[in-house]
């Protein structure tokens, strides 16, 4: 029996409202990333609204992959950064996936922890260019998950 098999339809609620604010929060970010890197350059208030949706973004991965893993009984990493390495190792995302994901943490603790020093710059390039690997997590969860 695979693991995926012992998790119960409330579990996977858990896990499906996580994933549905998610999509919520990329419709948006996809409206937002249409904006030209100057007028987002100008727009303090856009600046910040997209820094915090992507903050939130990357902390509902963190929270889906924490749950998954302390559900499945496999071992919490030390480092934020290392639990999507572990779903990898669990077979639950693929590894090109959770290398993705680790760099989305990365870039999530530079938004919490360093936000006096956020590159505005930085926060545009993510916009514009990792958007797709949220997609990915949720459809590699999904896929796991099942219906």
């Amino acid at each position: 029996m695979k693991e995926q098999e012992i998790m119960s339809p409330l579990d996977k609620e858990i896990v499906y409202r996580r994933l549905n604010r998610l999509e919520r929060i990329l419709l948006t970010l996809e409206k937002n990333a249409q904006v030209n890197r100057e007028d987002y350059l100008k727009n303090e208030d856009l600046q910040a609204a997209v820094e915090r949706r992507l903050q939130l973004a990357a902390q509902i991965c963190i929270d889906v992959a924490n749950y998954l893993l302390a559900r499945q009984r496999l071992e919490l990493p030390d480092e934020e950064e290392n639990l999507f390495l572990s779903l990898a190792k669990a077979e639950i995302i693929g590894s090109a996936l959770a290398e993705k994901m680790k760099g989305i943490v990365r870039f999530r603790n530079i938004l919490v922890h360093e936000y006096l020093e956020v590159d505005p710059e930085l926060v545009y390039r993510n916009l514009k260019q990792n958007l797709s690997d949220f997609r990915e997590f949720i459809a590699a969860i999904t896929g796991y998950i099942g219906t």
